[in-house]
């Protein structure tokens, strides 16, 4: 189960990151909120991306028994307090957009 979901996270942050680079030259050239929106998009896309690599990362050491399973974790949970705040803040600001 967590790798299906791992799966479709992986899928919806490519076609955030696809949908962005659609319109990213257009958002160079009108600029103002939508420009703003783009990057929004960006980093939701990218937020997505590093938390499938950190579980997969964290699911092949434990796996292999390279670290303890504190050690895990703790991965998870420095990985959850790195992309929490940009994702909240470019999440809000999306809803804002809308």
């Amino acid at each position: 189960m967590l790798f299906l979901l791992l799966i479709l996270n992986f899928a919806i942050s490519w076609f955030n990151a696809w949908s962005v680079g659609r319109v990213w030259v257009e958002s160079k050239m009108i600029g103002g909120f939508f420009r703003m929106t783009v990057w929004r998009g960006a980093i939701m896309s990218a937020c997505g991306f590093t938390w499938v690599y950190i579980a997969l990362l964290g699911i092949l050491a434990q796996s292999f028994q390279w670290l303890p399973a504190r050690y895990i974790e703790g991965i998870f949970s420095l990985g959850y307090l790195i992309i929490v705040l940009p994702l909240l803040g470019s999440g809000l600001g999306i809803t804002a957009s809308s």
